[in-house]
């Protein structure tokens, strides 16, 4: 090669490397951006995750402080009706339910008893002819009121 085909192409070579040089710088100053961008993004979304964790949060203390001792609460008041209701069981095992509903048919047959004899009586009440009755009692009267019916006084 002569030497001014040397000299064009050693020329030639530092504009090259200069153009390749300012074309990385570019692209690394875009990327540079571009990861500016993106750390900015990560940045407001980490910010974002961090707030909902803190609302969460707070939702649950709020849940442990309001909720969980009105849950306590109404747990108590179930436990307090359970145990009565065992207290209501073991009276019901205690009682002689066969022997309550054995006395109350038996009552009960008395009371049609006494019924079906009310019943009877007034039926024999009302047979009796208390016209005739009345007249009865008028003649012993007249009977009384004579002097021959100071005899039998």
């Amino acid at each position: 090669m002569p030497v001014e085909e040397k000299n064009l192409a050693v020329a030639s070579a530092p504009q090259e490397d200069e153009r390749t040089q300012q074309e990385l710088l570019r692209s690394l100053a875009e990327q540079s951006a571009v990861q500016t961008v993106m750390a900015r993004k990560q940045l407001n979304l980490t910010r974002l995750s961090t707030i909902f964790v803190g609302v969460m949060a707070a939702a649950v203390v709020l849940f442990v402080g309001v909720a969980l001792p009105k849950v306590n609460g109404t747990l108590a008041n179930a436990d307090s009706v359970l145990q009565s209701m065992a207290g209501v069981t073991r009276q019901l095992e205690a009682a002689d339910l066969a022997g309550i509903l054995d006395n109350l048919d038996r009552t009960l047959e008395e009371g049609q008893q006494s019924l079906a004899d009310a019943s009877a009586a007034l039926e024999k009440v009302s047979q009796i002819d208390f016209d005739s009755l009345n007249q009865a009692i008028r003649d012993l009267r007249q009977l009384l009121e004579n002097p021959l019916g100071a005899i039998f006084s």
